[in-house]
C-alpha cells in the first residue's frame, strides 16, 4: 500500500472520530481544539486536507499526533499495520473460533499497547487469563466469532464475576493475532 493511500485512510479515520468531515475552517477549529495539547497547528491540518494548496509532505512528528489522536502508538505502527493487509484485501492473520480448539491460549494486541491472552472454552466463549492496559480484566468470559490483523476484537456478552455486563467490548485494531 503507498504512503499517500495510507495519509487518507489516517485522515478518515480522523474525520470518522470527530463525527464531521474536514471542509470549513470550524471544521479544523473543533479538530484543533480536540486534539489538546498536541503540536499541531491550524495551518497544518488545512494543509493536510489540502483545504490550503501544499506541495510539501506532513512531517512524522504531525502524522504521530493523529496516529495517536484515532489510537495508535505512532505513525509507524499504523503504517505497520496497515502494511499487514494483503494486496487481494483479504487480512493475512485471522482466526475463526470454530478453528479453534477447546483450552488453546491466544495471544492479542492493539495500540495503545494493549495486551490480552485468552483461552478458548467451548461454542464460541473465551476466558481472559492476563489483560494489559484494556478494559477485559483476568477471569472475563465473552463470546467471539473471530479475530483478524487490522480489525477490532469485538467481546460480545461479557461476564464478570458471574454477571453480565451491560455492555460488549470492541478494540481498535488488532496489531497481533497467534496462538501461543
Amino acid at each position: 500500500m503507498e504512503q499517500n493511500e495510507m495519509l487518507e485512510i489516517l485522515l478518515e479515520k480522523v474525520e470518522h472520530k470527530e463525527g464531521r468531515k474536514m471542509r470549513t475552517p470550524k471544521d479544523f477549529e473543533v479538530l484543533l481544539r480536540d486534539l489538546g495539547k498536541a503540536q499541531i497547528s491550524l495551518a497544518t491540518l488545512k494543509r493536510l486536507w489540502n483545504y490550503v494548496p501544499n506541495k510539501h509532505k506532513p512531517r512524522e512528528d504531525t502524522l504521530d499526533i493523529l496516529a495517536g489522536f484515532v489510537g495508535y502508538d505512532s505513525w509507524a505502527s499504523f503504517q505497520q499495520l496497515m502494511q499487514m493487509n494483503d494486496d487481494s484485501g483479504f487480512l493475512t492473520s485471522t482466526l475463526l473460533a470454530d478453528d479453534i480448539g477447546v483450552g488453546v491460549e491466544i495471544l492479542l494486541k492493539w495500540e495503545p499497547s494493549r495486551v490480552c491472552r485468552i483461552r478458548k472454552l467451548d461454542n464460541g466463549r473465551f476466558v481472559v487469563v492476563e489483560a494489559c492496559r484494556c478494559k477485559l480484566q483476568k477471569d472475563d468470559e465473552f463470546s467471539a466469532a473471530w479475530f483478524s490483523v487490522g480489525q477490532p476484537m469485538c467481546a460480545t456478552n461479557v461476564v464478570r464475576g458471574g454477571k453480565p455486563l451491560k455492555k460488549d467490548y470492541r478494540s481498535n485494531g488488532l496489531t497481533q493475532v497467534s496462538i501461543i
